[in-house]
């Protein structure tokens, strides 16, 4: 094997933890996100904050243009959509 190529089996193996990490961290942010509303912080002030939590992380991970194309792509989602409460 060529040295930076992954076999399938080693690839389908990062994946699969990057999977079950994704889920594990949608269920601590969701878990935060229903304790700020339990407290009655409304939501423009939670998709602020975290968005700036956004942008602290890519800042610390080396990540700043890939989270950048990302929330582009979501802001056009978003817009997209009609608006709801």
């Amino acid at each position: 094997m060529k040295p930076g190529l992954l076999t399938t089996d080693v690839r389908e193996a990062i994946e699969g933890v990057q999977a079950s990490d994704l889920e594990e961290a949608r269920r601590m942010i969701a878990a935060g996100i229903e304790e700020a509303q339990q407290k009655w912080i409304e939501a423009p002030t939670l998709a602020r904050a975290l968005a700036l939590e956004l942008v602290n992380v890519a800042a610390h991970s080396q990540t700043r243009r890939q989270t950048a194309s990302y929330l582009r792509t979501l802001a056009d989602a978003l817009e997209a959509k009609s608006d709801c409460h």
